[in-house]
């Protein structure tokens, strides 16, 4: 009973994580927390180069920019994420969401972007008249490109699965995956008395099914 109830537990716990749009980009925002706070370390410990040193102005109005550029581009991901949605379960259903708010690289660009603002925020905190964060001033200049081909990605990705063919080959894939994640569980050493044999008859097949390379599929009906 309690390896029964720390399996089901376990089970929610996973599938609520999977589930979730806040807990990664959360984590994000705390790593951007942190990283904002040691951002003095790497001008105290190295030599910066000119080509990476910025004036108190410079870098003020670069980092206000940033914060300004990534909380405005994070709601434009979520404007175009509920309008794909949208768009999609029109056309198929409302499982669609599942697809949606299950999908990694989503929350990968929402972390990234919310990671982003506030390691830029954090370093504004930083910036002095005689002491500016010139690496992580650098580093914020960066995170934005990097936001900016996670969003490029995330667009394609999505307008792309919009395609029926493409919804079913993601659905076949789900599928299989379960399905021999369930063969792995039924053949686990834990489980020694459930084990998956092949289905053997003697009997003539009532349906005959054909797959082509293209995927088309052609049924003969027996008899």
């Amino acid at each position: 009973m309690r390896r029964r109830l720390s399996w089901s537990t376990s089970f929610r716990l996973r599938q609520y994580l999977t589930g979730s749009l806040w807990v990664l980009p959360l984590i994000g925002a705390v790593v951007g927390v942190v990283l904002g706070e040691l951002s003095t370390w790497p001008d105290s410990a190295w030599n910066v180069p000119s080509f990476w040193q910025y004036s108190q102005s410079t870098a003020t109005t670069l980092l206000a920019a940033i914060v300004g550029a990534m909380a405005a581009l994070t709601g434009f991901v979520l404007t175009v994420s509920v309008l794909v949605v949208q768009m999609a379960s029109s056309t198929f259903s409302a499982r669609y969401m599942r697809l949606w708010y299950r999908d990694r690289l989503l929350k990968l660009l929402l972390a990234v972007l919310i990671g982003t603002l506030t390691f830029s925020f954090g370093l504004l905190r930083r910036v002095e008249s005689d002491s500016v964060p010139d690496v992580g001033v650098t580093v914020a200049g960066a995170l934005v490109v990097v936001s900016l081909i996670l969003f490029l990605l995330f667009l394609d990705r999505f307008l792309h699965r919009l395609r029926p063919v493409a919804v079913a080959a993601l659905v076949a894939e789900h599928g299989r995956r379960a399905f021999l994640k369930g063969v792995r569980m039924m053949n686990a050493p834990q489980a020694p008395h459930l084990v998956l044999e092949p289905y053997r008859s003697d009997e003539e097949p009532t349906v005959v099914a054909f797959r082509t390379p293209a995927g088309s599929r052609q049924i003969l009906q027996s008899g």
